[in-house]
């Protein structure tokens, strides 16, 4: 995720950017994990027999955890800004994400 703030102020139509950056973790049983990573692109590309080979692969790694969980962290990142008024005009946020 990436911090966009300069092409944002390039575009001049806004400015009083902000970057705001939220980390988390969530920890995921075996089967949590699977259905997550079976969303990916390269999971649902993924050969059927290659793919299930990786999923018993991970259960079996998983299942030898103490919690038998695994944790994988996530990132977000908001830019926040205002439009650039004109003389007369009232600013109005903008929110990308």
């Amino acid at each position: 995720m990436y911090d966009e703030r300069a092409e944002i102020e390039q575009t001049g139509l806004l400015d009083l950017v902000e970057v705001r950056r939220y980390l988390w973790d969530v920890r995921y049983t075996a089967e949590e994990y699977i259905a997550l990573i079976g969303t990916f692109s390269g999971h649902i590309a993924m050969e059927e027999p290659k793919r299930e080979r990786l999923y018993r692969q991970i259960r079996r790694r998983i299942a030898r955890r103490p919690d038998r969980r695994v944790r994988r962290q996530w990132c977000s990142i908001l830019h926040v800004a205002q439009a650039v008024a004109t003389p007369g005009e009232h600013r109005t946020p903008a929110v990308r994400a």
